[in-house]
């Protein structure tokens, strides 16, 4: 099925408005450490507005964040072994995290294993 776009306010911290594109990402990491979910693009923020996460691993607990390039962006979230998840549920007009100008949005594992994230995200000016 074909993601639609639409555009949406959403409100920042401090108040102001920010308009963005939704988008959709997925990825079935694996390797500790940082792994690319969305490739920073010059100019561009990613503003995380829902997902889920899930540990798909049935050998070891995982410890998961989220980054932009390598400073984290959320709290480490520790998903048990064999089904484990976090959910990133929406709230209007609000996100979770979002990166700095021009950096990849990065998933953070502190173990190799099969872990499953599917994002819904706005792609917003710097």
């Amino acid at each position: 099925m074909a993601s639609a776009q639409q555009w949406v306010m959403l409100v920042n911290s401090s108040g102001g408005e920010i308009i963005g594109t939704s988008q959709q990402a997925f990825s079935n990491s694996s390797a500790s450490g940082n792994t690319a979910v969305v490739a920073g693009v010059v100019g561009r923020r990613y503003a995380v507005v829902s997902g889920l996460v899930t540990n798909n691993s049935t050998s070891a607990e995982m410890l998961v964040n989220f980054q932009s390039g390598s400073t984290a962006i959320s709290a480490t979230h520790m998903l048990a072994t064999g089904g484990g998840g976090w959910a990133l549920t929406p709230a209007l007009g609000a996100y979770h995290f979002v990166t700095s100008a021009g950096s990849d949005l990065n998933v953070n594992l502190s173990d190799t294993g099969s872990v499953g994230i599917d994002l819904v995200y706005y792609e917003l000016d710097a």
